[in-house]
C-alpha cells in the first residue's frame, strides 16, 4: 500500500559489509524513515526544481527558506517519491544521507581529526554513485572544523568534488544565512538555489489534513469531528497562527507552527488515555503556544466552542496531486 511506507531491511549481512554501512556511521539515510503520506504535499513545483537541480551535471542544490516552512520536508518528499519510484530514471536508485555535522565536530580538538573524518566520507562517497549528501543548517559547514591555526574547513574540502560532480549534495539554510554563503562566490556557484516559502492557506489546509491522518495512525487517537467541524477547526488554526498574530520576534513559520500545536493536542489525548481528540485538547495545546499573542489564542478557544458558525470550507481536493 502506497499510503503505508515500511522500513526496508537495511541491516542484513549484505548491508553490514557495504560502503553504505560505513557511511551510516556519519549520518542517517533518510529512506530508513517510515513515510505514511507525502511529507512535501503541495510542494510539487519545488520538488520538480530540486530534481532538475540534482540532474544538472556538476551541480548541487541549496534549499533556502525561513525556519519552519518545510525545508527538510522537501527533502523527505523527494525520498518518498524515490521509494515509490515516481522520479526520473536517473534518481530512482538514489539514497540521501543526512550528514551529522555536530557529530563530525565532536572529539576533533586535535589537529587533523576533523579532516580525517571528512576525507573518509569523501572517499566513501566517491566509491558509490547512488548517495546524495544532505546537510541541514548548511551554513554550519562554512568554517566548520577550522580553528585559530587552521583555515581549512568542511566547505573547502568539499569544493573540488562538488565542482567535478563526484559528489552530489543538498543543503538547507535560511535566507539570512544564505546571504553569508553568497559571499563565497566559488562555493555558491556550485549550487542551484531552490527557494521555499511559507505555504498559502489552501496548501496549509491540505498539509494539516494529511498530518491529522498521519497522527491518527501513529497514536491510535481519532480526530472524530464531522467534515464541517473539521474544516472549521482547521481554518481557525490557520487564522490563529497567521503572521499578524505571532509575537514580533517569532522566527518560526507555518506549517511547523500549526503542526506543533496539533501534535500537542494529540499528546493531551494520550495523556488522558482518550481514544479521540476533544476540543478541550485543542484549546489547551494552543494556550501552551508561547509564540502567539494571548488575545489570538483566547479568540480561537472561544470560536471552536461555538455551536453554530458560518464555516468557510476550502476545497483542498483540487490541490491534491497524484503522489
Amino acid at each position: 500500500n502506497e499510503e503505508e511506507m515500511l522500513y526496508d531491511d537495511y541491516y542484513d549481512e549484505t548491508f553490514k559489509n557495504s560502503i553504505h554501512a560505513e557511511l551510516s556511521e556519519y549520518g542517517i539515510f533518510q529512506d530508513e524513515k517510515i513515510y505514511i503520506s507525502n511529507p512535501a504535499v503541495g510542494r510539487e513545483e519545488e520538488l520538480k526544481k530540486l530534481m532538475i537541480s540534482l540532474l544538472t551535471p556538476n551541480t548541487s542544490s541549496l534549499i533556502v527558506g525561513e525556519a519552519g516552512v518545510g525545508k527538510t520536508a522537501l527533502v523527505d518528499g523527494l525520498v518518498y517519491l524515490i521509494k515509490l519510484g515516481k522520479v526520473p530514471n536517473m534518481l530512482k536508485d538514489k539514497r540521501i544521507l543526512k550528514l551529522d555535522v555536530s557529530y563530525l565536530l565532536a572529539g576533533t580538538k586535535y589537529r587533523g581529526d576533523f579532516e580525517e573524518k571528512i576525507s573518509t566520507i569523501i572517499d566513501l562517497l566517491r566509491e558509490v554513485d547512488d548517495v546524495i549528501l544532505y546537510i541541514d543548517e548548511f551554513h554550519s559547514v562554512m568554517g566548520a572544523g577550522s580553528t585559530a591555526d587552521r583555515d581549512l574547513d568542511l566547505a573547502d574540502m568539499l569544493k573540488p568534488y562538488l565542482n567535478s560532480g563526484e559528489i552530489k549534495m543538498i543543503g538547507a539554510t535560511t535566507k539570512e544565512e544564505y546571504e553569508k554563503i553568497k559571499e563565497d562566490k566559488a562555493f555558491n556557484r556550485r549550487f542551484n538555489k531552490i527557494e521555499i516559502k511559507e505555504p498559502n492557506e489552501e496548501i496549509l489546509y491540505f498539509i494539516i489534513k494529511e498530518e491529522i491522518k498521519k497522527l491518527e495512525m501513529e497514536t491510535d487517537v481519532n480526530f472524530e469531528f464531522n467534515n464541517t467541524e473539521t474544516s472549521y477547526i482547521i481554518n481557525n488554526l490557520i487564522e490563529t497562527t497567521n503572521k499578524r498574530y505571532r509575537k514580533y520576534n517569532e522566527k518560526e513559520n507555518n506549517p511547523a507552527l500549526v503542526l506543533r500545536i496539533l501534535r500537542r493536542a494529540f499528546a493531551y489525548a494520550l495523556y488522558e488515555d482518550s481514544p479521540m481528540i476533544k476540543k478541550e485538547y485543542l484549546k489547551e495545546a494552543l494556550l501552551d503556544e508561547e509564540s502567539l499573542y494571548k488575545s489570538s489564542k483566547e479568540r480561537f478557544s472561544k470560536n471552536i466552542f461555538k455551536e453554530e458558525q458560518e464555516n468557510k470550507v476550502i476545497d483542498f481536493q483540487r490541490y491534491k496531486k497524484n503522489v
